[in-house]
């Protein structure tokens, strides 16, 4: 695979970049990256505390996962250079990982996918993964005459955390990597590598996405009063109803719960009892020093010790192996946002009208995208209809790439609950 060619010729050679660092700048500069500031990380990016959003999470994946590429340069520079691990692939595939997630996170993800299934039987629905894969090869424009950033191989393989497309049934229907309309720019992108594996860059953005969600939505919500960790490391009881209560949750799925009692009792006493605070979050000075620097040491153990690379012929096409005994602490640290917030019965209310907003706006814009003439689409959504893209994808399109602000005006403004204004440029 040559990991340094440009799907369309014509680009001007390196300056004092490299192609890769010229794929991070290209990402960087898009507006698609932008719009992640008002796109939820877990809290909605209105909210009154000053939680991540995407984009600041984008941020952090960014910086954790250079770091980890640049560790593993250290630790084993000669299967590193064997592998060919960039740190500048890395950054850059961090940088992209999370553009094509829609308005509300997760939640609205779902509700994308699942109200594109039924309105258009037989598509590809709708993943946030796939949708950055078309952003950056499609609908993020640099030069008139090309579609996408033109991004190296290297990155684009690099962002494909689940390298496969839709597949009828079982997991590879819930998540992967690209869209059928853009299956021209995947199999473009995948030339030359084995099927369904990752590249090495892909799986290192892949922990840093899971150490940044980990770590920093844990301490947002703590200083939000969301999760009780100063009373989950005072008493066993906080902490054993904790865990009796993810293990519920995991029932109630009929899905298997990964971790054995004493598993858990070791990610207790090697980074839940060392939580530095004992006492309800109040703002002061020492308590903001106490947890920055407790976080920081977090980040700096992960990105230490966690990685490390593996021959992939040996490792079921694996190029880096994760710490288990890291991996189950990982694990146990998402475990406190999804069971303190995510499930929250307050969450929960606000999602419903979340859903509401997306499933009405794609409602009413596919019903508008088939007609002969459309009435409501954008010039820009008009003209790809015209050049042979499915209304379902098209209408995707706008409605994933707005902000949140911008989806609940644009509802308003669809629905007749607002007049909107003509200077409102949203469609």
């Amino acid at each position: 695979m040559n990991r340094y060619g440009r799907q369309f010729e014509g680009d001007r050679p390196d300056d004092h970049r490299n192609a890769f660092q010229r794929d991070r700048d290209r990402i960087l500069y898009t507006s698609h990256l932008r719009r992640l500031a008002g796109t939820t990380q877990v809290a909605a990016s209105n909210e009154g505390h000053v939680y991540h959003n995407r984009l600041t999470h984008t941020m952090e994946v960014a910086q954790i996962a250079k770091r980890l590429a640049e560790r593993l340069w250290m630790r084993q520079p000669d299967l590193a250079e064997r592998l060919e691990v960039n740190t500048d692939v890395a950054e850059a595939s961090a940088w992209a990982h999370d553009l094509g997630h829609p308005p509300f996170g997760h939640n609205g993800e779902q509700v994308m996918d699942e109200a594109l299934l039924e309105l258009a039987p037989g598509s590809d629905g709708f993943e946030g993964n796939a949708q950055t894969f078309r952003i950056i090869t499609r609908l993020s424009i640099r030069h008139h005459e090309q579609p996408g950033l033109n991004l190296t191989r290297a990155t684009l393989n690099a962002t494909l955390k689940y390298p496969w497309l839709r597949t009828s049934s079982g997991p590879r229907h819930e998540k992967f990597g690209a869209y059928q309309a853009d299956r021209e720019a995947f199999d473009w992108a995948r030339d030359g590598l084995v099927a369904d594996q990752r590249t090495v860059e892909a799986e290192i953005m892949d922990v840093a996405d899971d150490i940044a969600y980990s770590v920093h939505d844990l301490f947002d919500f703590y200083r939000a009063g969301l999760i009780p960790m100063h009373r989950i490391v005072t008493s066993r009881t906080e902490f054993e109803a904790f865990v009796e209560g993810v293990k519920a949750h995991y029932a109630e799925k009929e899905e298997h719960f990964p971790l054995e009692d004493p598993e858990i009792e070791e990610v207790y006493d090697e980074v839940f009892a060392p939580f530095p605070l004992e006492v309800e979050f109040d703002g002061s000075q020492a308590q903001r020093g106490r947890l920055r620097s407790f976080a920081s040491q977090m980040i700096s153990r992960y990105v230490t010790w966690t990685l490390r690379l593996t021959d992939p012929d040996r490792n079921e096409g694996r190029a880096v192996a994760i710490d288990p005994k890291h991996e189950k602490e990982l694990f146990m640290l998402k475990q406190l946002t999804a069971h303190f917030v995510i499930r929250r019965e307050s969450l929960r209310a606000i999602q419903h009208g979340q859903a509401r907003v997306l499933r009405d706006s794609l409602e009413v814009l596919l019903d508008d995208a088939r007609l002969e003439r459309p009435r409501l689409l954008p010039d820009w959504a008009r003209h790809d209809l015209d050049r042979g893209q499915v209304p379902e994808r098209v209408v995707a399109d706008i409605v994933s790439g707005l902000t949140e602000a911008q989806a609940y005006r644009l509802h308003e403004r669809l629905t007749g609950r607002a007049p909107g204004s003509l200077l409102d440029t949203i469609l």
